[in-house]
């Protein structure tokens, strides 16, 4: 990575420049998915007379005040639920403690994204381990953490949670979603998706110019 001047970025400024960008991807693929699946469960209850609904995918992850709350409860709640149900209500009954059975779900979880990861670009196992390690192990030190720093008192412990939760989220998260945007556009043009005309209409208005001739490519070699 350059600057413009010629020289040489530092490791930090190149890693907080994969933040950037990784967290844009995450606003990006909200912005495209969200409403999308808005419309399909309105569409779902109205044809049902309200006797079905989908399950929301999220429940407001930047309103987490903690990590806990982000992946225990907002965060991929289809996935929650079955974690909760299948690992974590089963070895609670079986006389496990909740910290040791929130590990095993983190681990668990940490094991279907180390495969999804895998089956989509063909590697990025340990870079995926390791993120979800060390949301564990941070998982486990701020409660005590948080509630030392805000003397346990309640408005000042949500809004130093918040920033925790967010601060942590940003520095962390190209651990393993920056395995994507690293990939890109190259991967894509090497491994081209059928991508819409509407779609790739959307992109290119969503997406700064730098980036366009990623999408004209790939429709160019889906026609």
């Amino acid at each position: 990575a350059r600057r413009g001047g010629g020289g040489t970025l530092s490791h930090a400024a190149r890693y907080f420049h994969t933040c950037s960008e990784t967290m844009a991807f995450v606003v990006l693929s909200a912005v495209l998915a969200f409403p999308v699946m808005d419309l399909v469960s309105a569409a779902l209850r109205a044809s049902s007379k309200g006797r079905y609904e989908i399950m929301s995918f999220n429940d407001t992850v930047v309103h987490s005040a903690s990590l806990r709350e982000l992946w225990g409860k907002r965060y991929n709640r289809l996935v929650n639920h079955w974690l909760r149900d299948i690992v974590f209500d089963t070895m609670i009954a079986s006389g496990w403690s909740p910290s040791v059975a929130a590990n095993t779900c983190f681990a668990a979880s940490g094991l279907l994204h180390v495969y999804v990861m895998y089956y989509t670009v063909g590697g990025g196992g340990v870079r995926t381990a390791i993120f979800f390690g060390l949301h564990s192990m941070l998982c486990s030190v701020e409660r005590p953490l948080l509630n030392y720093l805000s003397g346990n008192h309640p408005v000042t412990k949500r809004a130093l949670g918040t920033a925790w939760t967010g601060a942590v989220m940003f520095l962390t998260l190209p651990i393993y979603l920056g395995q994507l945007t690293d990939l890109c556009p190259g991967f894509l043009l090497q491994q081209p998706l059928a991508v819409p005309a509407w779609a790739n209409t959307l992109a290119t208005e969503l997406v700064p110019s730098s980036a366009q001739y990623t999408f004209e490519a790939i429709a160019a070699t889906t026609k």
